[in-house]
């Protein structure tokens, strides 16, 4: 009896999820169990990762704002944007370690970094998700059913079966969608202003960033995004702020790695959707701007 229940169970549970799924209202496969992560690791696993050879890891602060067809003139290979969100610097090597296991003719591994991404660095919570599983459903030995049903959410399913598909409208102000090459740029105006706070262990884990993509055999560039002058008028007005982080993230970094300070840009605050994210064309010019000083001498 016991037995009969437990299979009524699953199969109402494996036809719910069809339903879901025909209806585009299934959430991606729960590896980390935030949309935004998940999504995108589903759209890596549609990709060749393996003849990706320029990868951009990082949180949203990437994510959104780092336009890979700008890169495209200097180097020799398709690039991808590959980057989640809500990482913070050590979550990013973890990330950048993850992928690299899979993309492996990355020549250039580029990231963009906010202050906000030096929030919080536990070691505790290095691993966002679980990598042998995740690297098992990037090459596709572990179905997205399978990670369904390993990291069974059914609060998860449910919340989300009434939000995700307007979240993956391109058009949504804080949409999960990402273009044909991993970028999901903030389509509208949104009031985000983290004020500056900082972990030693984020600085440290820069160096961990750096011995990851070393070991690669690739080439690391980071960039600092421009400052919105709104944020820096709340928290920063006379530049303080933002000068000893730049600092602190250069004198952490050795060659070949290229650091690009992007706070000696001026951009206006028409040019940001909100203080990490500036619009879709400030981040291509932005990436432009990166790409020409990976390609300068």
């Amino acid at each position: 009896m016991v037995l009969s229940i437990a299979i009524a169970g699953a199969a109402a549970t494996a036809i719910a999820m069809l339903a879901l799924y025909s209806a585009d209202r299934l959430v991606a496969p729960p590896l980390a169990a935030t949309d935004c992560i998940d999504e995108k690791l589903a759209f890596l696993r549609e990709q060749k990762l393996e003849t990706i050879a320029l990868m951009a890891v990082g949180s949203s602060a990437t994510w959104r704002n780092l336009d890979a067809r700008e890169f495209a003139p200097v180097v020799a290979g398709p690039s991808l944007n590959a980057a989640p969100c809500y990482l913070y610097v050590h979550q990013t090597a973890a990330c950048a370690d993850m992928l690299l296991a899979r993309a492996t003719a990355v020549e250039t591994v580029v990231t963009f970094l906010h202050p906000r991404d030096f929030e919080a660095c536990s070691p505790a919570d290095a691993s966002v998700v679980d990598r042998e599983l995740t690297l098992a459903f990037l090459d596709g030995r572990a179905p997205g059913w399978a990670i369904h049903a390993i990291n069974f959410r059914l609060d998860h399913i449910v919340r989300e079966a009434f939000e995700i598909r307007a979240q993956r409208d391109p058009s949504n102000g804080l949409t999960v969608a990402n273009d044909a090459h991993g970028r999901s740029p903030m389509p509208q105006p949104y009031d985000f202003f983290p004020p500056p706070v900082f972990d030693e262990r984020c600085f440290a884990a820069l160096s961990d960033l750096e011995t990851v993509v070393r070991a690669s055999g690739a080439r690391l560039v980071i960039a600092s995004l421009p400052v919105m002058p709104e944020w820096a008028r709340r928290y920063d007005p006379d530049g303080a702020i933002v000068s000893e982080w730049t600092t602190r993230i250069e004198a952490r970094l050795a060659p070949p790695t290229l650091f690009v300070d992007g706070a000696r840009l001026s951009y206006s605050d028409d040019d940001f959707a909100d203080a990490v994210h500036l619009t879709a064309e400030a981040g291509s010019r932005f990436s432009r701007y990166v790409a020409s000083q990976l390609a300068s001498p």
